[in-house]
């Protein structure tokens, strides 16, 4: 997509289902698809998101964990944790992770 058409785009993913808030993340965040979908409440402290080095591309053993600094419009993103959902975007096959 030609980087003129993306906030066109970010406006057009105002509903706020599982696949257009990972999308906004994407967007907002530049990371890798694999590490957003997998992203857990757990790795995220105050404005900073704490991808786990085994999630990150590179070669085993000499990948370090990757911090990712969340915007003000990240964070907003981010949806209420419920109790029993451990990852940010729960889609149903993962609902009992």
């Amino acid at each position: 997509m030609p980087w003129i058409d993306v906030p066109e785009f970010y406006r057009a993913l105002e509903v706020p289902t599982t696949t257009n808030l990972a999308l906004r993340m994407l967007i907002l965040t530049a990371v890798r698809s694999g590490p957003l979908r997998f992203m857990r409440y757990d790795q995220i402290e105050d404005d900073i998101w704490t991808i786990p080095a085994h999630q990150m591309k590179g070669r085993l053993g000499q990948t370090a964990d990757f911090r990712v600094p969340l915007s003000g419009e990240a964070q907003r993103g981010l949806t209420s944790p419920n109790p029993s959902t451990v990852m940010v975007f729960s889609y149903p096959a993962f609902a009992k992770e």
